[in-house]
């Protein structure tokens, strides 16, 4: 048990020292096992910085909202010659905003909203 203490103790200052000399930090979570581990603890380590870019932000390529997000759109997005598919999550087209795509496709259950003056346009 006193091994295991010192490893985690040792484990812990690591992070302490990556969290100062690194501008984004460290998250460090530790909480009761699952079962899974031999110790009855869980360690989870991540980096922690800017927020994931999640399906609102359109990159390149096909358009594809597939992860739950709820994206609000005030400005045109033109993906050119690609297409736009909302699979999962909910999109809110403002008045000044709008896509231009050139196919769309709708999942039955999603959410899709356009404001009176916001603009889908999908082409074949």
């Amino acid at each position: 048990m006193k091994l295991i203490i010192l490893i985690l103790v040792g484990m812990l200052l690591c992070l302490v020292i990556a969290y100062a000399a690194s501008p984004t930090g460290i998250t460090l979570i530790m909480g009761a096992g699952s079962g899974t581990s031999p110790t009855g603890i869980d360690l989870i380590v991540g980096l922690r910085g800017e927020a994931p870019i999640n399906d609102c932000t359109y990159v390149s390529g096909d358009w594809i909202i597939d992860d739950g997000s709820d994206c609000v759109l005030s400005t045109v997005t033109d993906i050119g010659g690609n297409h736009f598919s909302l699979i999962s999550g909910s999109v809110k087209i403002e008045s000044t905003g709008g896509i231009r795509a050139k196919g769309c496709f709708i999942n039955a259950d999603q959410a899709m909203y356009i404001a009176e003056e916001g603009r889908l346009f999908c082409s074949n």
